[in-house]
Order: C-alpha cells, then structure tokens, then sequence
C-alpha cells in the first residue's frame, strides 16, 4: 500500500511540477508536496525501508536530505510567517525542474510492481534511462540557470534565499549531474 500511495503522490507532484512552468503560482504547492514527499521517503529509508526498487536507503537519503535542509526555510517563511510568495521569491524554474523529476521516482516506485523479466528487458531499459536523462538533463538546465541567475545577476535577491538557492544549485550539481552521467553510461551499455 505504501509503494503505491508514494507512487502516485511522485506522479501528483511530476504534474505539479507541469503546472509550475505554465503559471509560476503553482511554485509553492509543487515545493510543499515535493519537500513533504521527501521527508516521508527520508524518514522510511532511516528506517530500512524503501519504496524504490533496486536503490538503497542510503542513496535514497543521499539524494532527498539536501533538498529538505535547502526547502524548509521558504516553506516555514511562507506557511508559518505567511510572507507572500513575491517576497520569498520561489525559485519557480528550479521548482518546476525538480518537481517534474518526480515522473522518474514515480517510475522507480512502480518497477517495484514490475516482473523481473520486463526489467530485464531492452526495451524497459533503455526507456527507463532515456526517461532519467531526460529529467534529470532538463532539471540540470532549468534549474540551474534559475538558481545561477538569482545568486550571481539578480540584485534584488532577499537574503534569506541566497542559502536556498546555493544548496539547490550545490544538490544540483553534486547529486543531479553525477546521476545524469551515470545514466547516460548505463544507456551506452544496453
């Protein structure tokens, strides 16, 4: 039941993660239910379990503990101290990006569901990796030059934000390009 509830809660916020490039008011829902998501995933991975099929805890919590230490300031500014989001200034292309590789955890979690057989083969395989790539490429660019922009050209960048958007651009590029990389390797080999 759990495998399936977080499936589709991964596939809910990938949509989120839609609707935030098509209207940037989407950005703090799609923060909400991806932070959240992680912290549930994060607590049942400290506990062995996990509802990725093949990926360790350990990895698990690698991949999901930076974005929740980066998130948690926006979200307590704009739920608990109900500062708008203007004034926050949510980084909605990063948000977009990172929300939207929820489709590929979402596909980690139905493997699970999945016969042995069909994740042998071919075809699964080299959809699955074209479908990380892609994610994690496009999470990379837009995400990164998001972050980037509002760190280094922005001027009116609020104090508050420059540690969130210097761990998304760090979680970006020392955990989302790492992962790009391998699986553009793993495509080379099927």
């Amino acid at each position: 039941m759990y495998k399936c509830v977080m499936a589709f809660l991964y596939g809910v916020s990938c949509v989120f993660g839609i609707a935030t490039y098509c209207d940037p008011n989407w950005s703090v829902p799609a923060l909400t239910l991806l932070w959240f998501l992680y912290v549930i995933d994060s607590i049942c991975c400290a506990n062995g379990i996990t509802c990725m099929r093949a990926i360790p805890p350990r990895k698990v919590l690698l991949h999901h503990l930076p974005p929740i230490c980066c998130v948690a300031p926006v979200l307590y500014c704009y739920w608990v101290c109900a500062a708008p989001a203007t004034v926050i200034q949510t980084p909605y292309l990063a948000v977009a990006a990172l929300s939207t590789t929820s489709g590929n955890e979402a596909v980690w979690v139905l493997s699970s569901f999945f016969s042995e057989q069909f994740i042998e083969s071919k075809v699964y395989r080299r959809s699955h990796t074209i479908l990380t790539s892609m994610v994690l490429l496009q999470a990379i660019a837009f995400g990164g030059y998001d972050c980037f922009k509002a760190l280094f050209f922005r001027t009116d960048t609020p104090k508050l934000m420059v540690p969130v958007y210097s761990g998304m651009l760090g979680s970006l590029m020392f955990i989302q390009t790492p992962l790009f990389f391998a699986a553009l390797k793993r495509l080379r080999k099927i």
